[in-house]
């Protein structure tokens, strides 16, 4: 009977919304590392550093863009079990954000002359388009989710990974192709699944009824910013102060470090969740045991950062790393175990009913490690960002520890 039990949850596990998106994540960091292999081998080396930008200012103008729009929607949901999907006026306020995402490419495209790697017009443009796209995509993933549709939402995601592979796929056949078409064949194919997924399979609504936007929102949108950007920075500042050369090798580390990252921020909805329970003092015995796992976890995945950048510099260059960067690797790998919990509670705040003071801390530390870098790169070259990243996390930590102390009854690493 136990053993039945047993097949019974493996088999739901390998049919939920939870192992699609494992999945999905690790289809997307491969993709991406496929990507800059293969850029490697059929373009110039310059061109590595570009994808790595390029990421940036994707990802970056999307989450920023969004406003919180995305939260609103899910956080104001009245139909979490509704069989259809349930629109409401604030889908018209997508117009916004697209609008906001125009002008900062606008404003990226003036300032274009600082960045040590070429971009071209066509290049912010189908940067431009992408991120629309991906505001349509996220605003209708976002009442999925309202809508309790979180198997559908997964699929989207996964499909969002799966364009990526064929992207690749078509690039190798034509290497002529711009490489920001990456990021534009990921979402016109999400938007496509999505149109057919709610119009064929789910069905929709539509409500007149709005609730009206929350500005606490807008805060939550640009702390998810602050928090995803932290780990681009560093290239950040390289490709305005240093040189093609050194941005060029140094884009592999800073990416495996976010993509490692990546994995770790799995966690945060069931930290968010367990911090949520702690204030109503609902906290179950298995999840304090998860909570302790993932400590583990975090320590275990964090020591992936050397072997991981070790072997993937490798396939891209054909040559071992450079010494400085090993322990630059060894560095981070480090300094990020020894300051995990920041990383791990970043959004405590927002959680405890604070989003200015989550927005205080999120902008803080962001822009800290930003001035840190430029002023210390400038002086001591690599060690500097370092050296910053060691001042702006250790300050970070001692900050939110005060705030932590609260859960050291339940937990032995806080």
């Amino acid at each position: 009977m136990f053993l039945k039990l047993k097949k019974r949850e493996i088999s739901a596990f390998f049919k939920s919304h939870l192992f699609i998106s494992i999945c999905g994540s690790i289809i997307g960091v491969l993709s991406t590392a496929i990507f800059f292999i293969l850029i490697s081998k059929n373009l110039e080396q310059i061109f590595l550093a570009k994808f790595s930008l390029s990421i940036l200012f994707f990802f970056s103008v999307l989450k920023i863009s969004l406003m919180g729009l995305d939260q609103n929607i899910i956080a104001h949901s009245k139909s979490l079990n509704a069989k259809k999907i349930i629109f409401d006026q604030k889908i018209k306020l997508l117009f916004i954000p697209i609008g906001v995402s125009i002008s900062i490419y606008y404003i990226l495209y003036v300032l274009r002359d600082i960045f040590i790697v070429d971009f071209f017009v066509s290049d912010f443009l189908i940067l431009n388009l992408s991120v629309i796209l991906g505001l349509l995509c996220r605003t209708l993933q976002s009442y999925l989710q309202a809508s309790s549709k979180l198997l559908e939402n997964a699929k989207a995601n996964l499909c969002r990974y799966l364009s990526y592979l064929l992207f690749i796929i078509i690039w190798i056949f034509n290497n002529d192709l711009n490489i920001m078409f990456y990021f534009f064949v990921g979402e016109i194919l999400t938007i496509t699944f999505l149109m057919f997924s709610i119009l064929l399979n789910i069905g929709f609504k539509y409500s007149h009824k709005m609730k009206n936007y929350n500005i606490k929102y807008l805060y939550l949108g640009i702390s998810e910013f602050s928090y995803e950007g932290l780990f681009k920075l560093d290239l950040l500042t390289i490709a305005i102060f240093g040189n093609q050369k050194l941005l060029v090798t140094y884009a592999i580390l800073s990416n495996v470090i976010e993509g490692i990252i990546n994995f770790l921020s799995i966690a945060h909805p069931m930290i968010n969740n367990f911090m949520n329970r702690f204030k109503y003092d609902q906290v179950l015995k298995k999840e304090l045991v998860l909570m302790k796992y993932m400590n583990i976890f975090s320590i275990l995945i964090l020591l992936m950062i050397f072997p991981a950048y070790f072997i993937f510099n490798y396939f891209v260059f054909m040559k071992f790393p450079q010494y400085e960067l090993i322990i630059i690797a060894i560095l981070f790998s480090s300094l990020l175990i020894l300051f995990r919990k920041v990383f791990l509670f970043f959004f405590y705040f927002s959680i405890n009913n604070a989003p200015q003071k989550q927005l205080k801390f999120s902008l803080l530390m962001f822009l800290g490690n930003f001035i840190f870098n430029i002023v210390l790169f400038n002086y001591i070259g690599l060690f500097g960002i370092v050296i910053s990243t060691l001042v702006v996390y250790f300050l970070s930590t001692i900050y939110i520890s005060a705030f932590l102390k609260i859960y050291k009854k339940v937990l032995n690493f806080v």
